[in-house]
């Protein structure tokens, strides 16, 4: 394979599908409202009492049944079903530009075999997980035998040594799998395995495109939660906690006030799943150009 991955294109994917596609991503953000909008409108009056019982003081308060009761299932299941429309539709978007019908929403063969090599995917993932988990347990155990009285340095000075090996280890297997939905999605069948040969020579790429998007989402949800916190936190006079002086000012917003927070809770949900979804479907289509439509041209 001898193209190669441009990083900057990659994080610009977002970007440039949101500006190419503002109709179909307004779309997907009314879909997530709709959802969100109605699991808290019908669950709204048992979490604004719980709410109240918690800035109130009362800390042994209990979760009224009908915050979890059939309403917040259903809205659960359509959540995770919305969600896996929503992650192919940005792939289709940026590997299939011409596919517009539907707002680029489908549930079908594709879709199906994203759902089971994520599935797939997390699986191996937990079972490196627990093997590095098993060889530093094994390691530190070994070492503190062998050592004896000296017991404690040696196994301070194995984790130092181990623990950043193995958990690189972990992170680039993650990286050498993380294809496997978009190539599942593009090829139309199970690639989980094919995504670790179709990476090879990339981890790097992949790495520094995981990074920058890392330190990007950390950096606004730092920004806007703060922001958003605080300004929660100051429009109570009468709370000395802040935590609890949030919780009575959400139990206390209006019709009007869930329904503006909705929408902008899905709209910044969407962007970021837009904009960590479309670097891996841009990365596939540099990878792979000779099957792929020329996006952005």
């Amino acid at each position: 394979m001898n193209q190669k991955i441009s990083v900057g294109e990659a994080l610009g994917a977002g970007f440039r599908l949101i500006g190419r596609e503002p109709l179909a991503f307004a779309a997907w953000c009314a879909a997530y409202l709709a959802v969100s909008a109605v699991s808290m409108f019908v669950n709204w009056d048992d979490t604004s009492a719980y709410y109240d019982a918690l800035a109130a003081g009362n800390g042994a308060a209990t979760i009224p049944a009908g915050a979890f009761g059939p309403a917040y299932w259903l809205s659960l299941l359509f959540s995770l079903v919305l969600f896996l429309a929503v992650y192919t539709a940005v792939v289709r978007a940026v590997l299939y530009p011409e596919e517009r019908r539907f707002f680029y929403l489908r549930l079908g063969m594709r879709e199906l075999w994203v759902a089971l090599s994520a599935v797939l995917a997390t699986l191996l993932w937990f079972v490196g997980y627990i093997v590095c988990a098993m060889v530093i347990g094994l390691g530190i155990g070994l070492v503190g035998e062998a050592a004896g009285e000296g017991g404690a340095l040696a196994v301070g000075i194995v984790m130092i040594v181990l623990v950043p090996v193995l958990l690189w280890a972990l992170v680039w297997a993650s990286l050498r799998l993380s294809m496997a939905t978009v190539m599942s999605f593009a090829e139309n069948r199970l690639r989980v395995l094919a995504s670790w040969r179709f990476t090879k020579g990339h981890a790097l790429a992949f790495f520094l495109v995981s990074l920058a998007l890392g330190i990007a989402a950390l950096v606004v949800f730092v920004v806007l939660f703060g922001v958003i916190l605080g300004g929660l936190a100051a429009g109570s006079t009468t709370q000395p906690n802040a935590g609890l002086a949030i919780l009575g000012q959400i139990s206390q917003m209006s019709a009007a006030a869930r329904l503006v927070s909705s929408a902008v809770i899905s709209v910044a949900y969407v962007g970021f799943l837009v904009m960590f979804i479309a670097p891996w479907a841009e990365m596939y289509r540099q990878l792979r150009p000779g099957s792929m439509a020329s996006t952005f041209d």
